[in-house]
């Protein structure tokens, strides 16, 4: 996977695969979830902040990667979502 950082919200955030991104929201660590196609720093991105609080809410990551792909990607913005997470907190 190709290295891609985008700034957003005062922190460089660099894009991580799937599995790297359920690794390290379990871990408590901040990720971030958007159409593959959008940018985050595109007001009508559907932005979707995943933590620790929202996973033991009864969801699971697969899930909640799952129902949010559901219901906010399409062709327009990328049928995939992409994860990212901020470069400062965790190794990349």
């Amino acid at each position: 996977m190709n290295k891609l950082y985008q700034d957003y919200d005062g922190k460089t955030w660099a894009r991580v695969s799937r599995p790297r991104a359920r690794t390290l929201a379990l871990a408590g660590y901040p990720v971030i979830m958007v159409p593959w196609k959008c940018r985050l720093a595109y007001i009508g991105a559907p932005i979707c902040r995943v933590d620790v609080a929202l996973l033991d809410s009864g969801c699971t990551f697969s899930e909640l990667v799952e129902r949010y792909a559901w219901y906010n990607c399409c062709f327009e913005l990328g049928y995939y979502p992409a994860f990212y997470v901020p470069v400062n907190d965790c190794e990349v």
